[in-house]
């Protein structure tokens, strides 16, 4: 057990590799501390032709944050509920 909450990334079914290859690499480009941490929302989305990786934030409807791959500059996005599709369920 404490091997594995030294890891960030485990992989359990070693056809996985098939995806990342074997000599895949986790690397982490931000760290949110203190009550950013429990905002932040799983299931990014990279949007490859600005380089930024897109999350939104759990703690208001339409705020999102971008950070940028490259540089790891991270920008707050604010959304209109025009624009949002909320789903319940």
């Amino acid at each position: 057990m404490k091997q594995i909450k030294e890891h960030s990334f485990i992989v359990f079914d070693e056809a996985f590799t098939g995806i990342l290859g074997r000599d895949a690499k986790l690397e982490t480009i931000h760290t949110f501390n203190g009550i950013d941490a429990t905002r932040v929302h799983e299931a990014p989305v990279f949007i490859p032709e600005i380089r930024e990786l897109v999350f939104a934030d759990t703690s208001a409807i339409g705020w999102l944050y971008a950070i940028n791959v490259e540089t790891h500059e991270v920008s707050f996005i604010l959304y209109s509920l025009s624009s949002v599709l909320i789903c319940v369920g």
